[in-house]
């Protein structure tokens, strides 16, 4: 396997619990280095819902408001073809299917995890339900298309009053106009990182091996069927390896396209990031108990045991060296508005986490799962901004489809067949 972030340590779990020899291999020191570093925690089925309509609106450098795709400035011209697909896949006649497919494998995801946690008892900061916030009747009306396509993937939901939305959630700010809210039900916030730590731990009891600061420099088929990996350790005196193995599964999202390439495996698969903000509870009384979903921005504040985050934002491209500051501002913005109290800003106590994530995206929006036309080869990556929601799901699923049994549900949209590979 290449890659250990979160769709690759929930992967190489489920492969070792059917007995499968498995090896990790990743070029960072440890598990969720990257993406599945400081990620927002949301993995109710609901959250990655369209609220407003605007999910798949691209926005150029002047736009100040509003969800969608950002773009820090305007792109080359061989980019614009790859968002305009991005942007149609958003239209109601596709977006419908596409929304109750990732419905479908979130709550499934929710399930495989909950039973995971359960059979091996991971504690780990995790918490029940979540808002969705309207702020007036306007995002309240655009937001029935949300609610038809739940309740077509019987994803359970209650929408609610202002007043029931605070009864949940008291500290929401009274000075913020509030309209009403969506109640998603069940297992709402989960920890990532600690997670997948804790995956890591129980893939190895299960005989996974864990080669860290490892670097994958190509992968080869062989005539038998197998595939070669050229391999090279971190340090100035290591040297290559070649290991061969029955197949592999890539799960390293925006790096994996490099290694496809000489296969003939062409990944439409573009590079975009999002920002977070994590700090300290201030004073648990201000702090929001689950979590709650800015409807209008997309951002959403979390509880994650005496921590409080913030995550949002969905920029085009790789991202800058440092945090957008216009980035960040609006994730203090939206705190500000609904939860001014909650994070321990400064002080001697006080240590603020700004962190950007860079992730992969496909063009129809739907991640890679599966195998792919070459032998041997396998994909789970391109999950954009809901991979540690969909990890547990999908690494089940891929984990069945490679011993050659029936999964437990139909994720065949996801099948990289779909785009030809």
């Amino acid at each position: 396997m290449v890659g250990a972030g979160i769709a690759g340590t929930t992967t190489a779990h489920e492969l070792a619990l059917d007995g499968h020899e498995v090896v990790v291999f990743e070029r960072r020191s440890t598990v969720a280095e990257v993406a599945s570093f400081a990620t927002g925690p949301l993995v109710a089925p609901g959250w990655t819902a369209d609220w407003l309509g605007d999910q798949r609106r691209l926005r150029l450098p002047w736009a100040t408001q509003g969800a969608g795709m950002r773009l820090p400035r305007l792109p080359p011209a061989s980019e614009w073809p790859w968002l305009w697909q991005w942007s149609q896949a958003g239209r109601t006649e596709r977006q419908t299917p596409a929304q109750q497919l990732v419905h479908r494998a979130v709550r499934y995801s929710q399930q495989r995890r909950q039973d995971i946690g359960a059979e091996y008892e991971l504690d780990h900061d995790r918490s029940e339900g979540m808002l969705v916030l309207w702020r007036d009747d306007r995002e309240a009306d655009l937001a029935q298309a949300a609610l038809n396509s739940l309740r077509e993937a019987d994803v359970a939901f209650k929408v609610l009053s202002a007043e029931q939305a605070r009864a949940l959630e008291p500290a929401l700010h009274p000075e913020t106009t509030l309209h009403g809210a969506v109640e998603l039900q069940g297992e709402a916030v989960a920890n990532c990182r600690e997670f997948a730590l804790l995956i890591r731990s129980e893939s190895q009891r299960l005989g996974a091996r864990f080669e860290f600061d490892t670097l994958v420099r190509s992968i080869a088929p062989q005539v038998d069927g197998r595939v070669e990996l050229t391999l090279t350790p971190a340090g100035p005196e290591a040297e290559s390896r070649n290991e061969r193995f029955d197949a592999v599964v890539l799960c390293a999202g925006a790096l994996c396209p490099p290694l496809l390439r000489p296969l003939g495996l062409r990944l439409p698969l573009r590079t975009v990031h999002g920002h977070t903000l994590s700090a300290a509870v201030r004073e648990p009384l201000d702090a929001p108990l689950s979590a709650v979903l800015d409807a209008r921005s997309g951002v959403s504040i979390s509880r994650l045991g005496q921590r409080v985050r913030v995550a949002g934002g969905h920029y085009f491209g790789e991202p800058p060296a440092v945090p957008s500051k216009q980035a960040l501002t609006l994730l203090y913005k939206v705190l500000a508005d609904w939860f001014p109290g909650a994070m321990r800003l400064g002080g001697p106590k006080g240590s603020i986490q700004e962190w950007q994530a860079v992730r992969a995206a496909m063009p129809d929006g739907l991640p890679l799962l599966g195998a792919t036309r070459q032998a041997g080869v396998w994909l789970n990556l391109g999950h954009e901004t809901a991979g540690w929601a969909m990890a547990c799901g999908n690494a089940r699923v891929l984990a069945d489809r490679l011993r050659g049994r029936e999964p437990d549900i139909d994720l065949g949209g996801f099948a990289p067949q779909r785009l030809g590979l």
